[in-house]
């Protein structure tokens, strides 16, 4: 079975995670406005990526100690407790349909378990499959429909 480590994202890696999330976002919305424009990228991976915060962890997912990917957490709490959302979850085309995403995917549920978080959230575009049947093999489950309509 595939393996896969988290490693935290530290200052000192932003230029791979850069460069990194960019190759996501290309992939996830290449036609937003936030990806043409290079001066708006920059601003929103400044405000995406905030290292350190204490509000969101950044995590590499590592693969026979390669970064094959990263995700991004961010914690909050309410009356209930601990929880959290995967905001981003990217393994890079070489790791996928491997087990690898999966792995990682155990990793985050194990890591946010130990730190006390007992609800994980996460958005799935409507017009990715394949992402939705990527949570649902590794626990997750449809919880409500979020409609959108733009004016």
């Amino acid at each position: 079975m595939p393996t896969c480590e988290l490693s935290q994202i530290a200052e000192s890696d932003i230029v791979d995670l850069r460069s990194m999330a960019y190759r996501y976002w290309e992939g996830l919305m290449p036609d937003a406005l936030v990806i043409q424009d290079p001066e708006r990228r920059a601003v929103y991976f400044d405000s995406h990526f905030r290292l350190g915060d204490g509000q969101s962890i950044c995590w590499w997912l590592v693969a026979d100690n390669a970064r094959a990917g990263f995700a991004k957490v961010d914690l909050w709490e309410n009356h209930d407790g601990m929880g959290a959302t995967i905001r981003d979850f990217f393994l890079d085309h070489p790791y996928r349909r491997q087990g690898i995403g999966q792995a990682g995917a155990h990793r985050i549920v194990g890591a946010l378990k130990v730190r006390g978080v007992h609800r994980i959230d996460l958005n799935v575009r409507a017009d990715n499959p394949v992402a939705l049947a990527f949570w649902g093999s590794v626990g997750f489950e449809l919880s409500l429909y979020q409609l959108r309509r733009y004016i």
